[in-house]
């Protein structure tokens, strides 16, 4: 019985050491990869919405600051909304990054891309590049 509780204990510890360990690398509780997927996804919806209320895309110099922003440079657009994104946040990537617009996209119309924690082209795991 003794033997049982200890080890119970110690199982709790334990679970309560990863939990406490995992927060302090990621105060927002959510997996760094994870976050990623959901603001390119919601940046994704936001330019596409810039797209319906103006006609086009924001070009590349204006990036996906237009989407908080009204631009002010190249193609001012006439129809421009203050609500494209939820919360100004979602324009750095989980590493502190600033997520990257090209319009045009060499994948598809634009692209979005965070190269992962690391910041450099390329890798795997975290490190691994992410885009819509």
């Amino acid at each position: 019985m003794r033997k049982y509780l200890l080890t119970i204990v110690l199982l709790a510890l334990c679970v309560a050491f990863i939990f406490i360990v995992f927060n302090l690398n990621n105060p927002g509780g959510e997996p760094p990869i994870t976050k990623v997927i959901k603001d390119i996804a919601f940046l994704d919806t936001g330019i596409r919405n810039y797209k319906l209320d103006n006609g086009k895309y924001p070009t590349t110099t204006q990036g996906l600051e237009a989407l908080i922003v009204k631009p002010t440079i190249g193609d001012v657009p006439s129809h421009w909304r203050n609500d494209y994104l939820p919360d100004e946040n979602l324009l750095i990537d989980p590493w502190g990054n600033k997520y990257l617009y090209f319009f045009p996209g060499r994948q598809k119309d634009f692209d979005i891309i965070s190269y992962g924690k690391d910041g450099k082209v390329g890798g795997t795991g975290k490190n691994k590049d992410f885009t819509n």
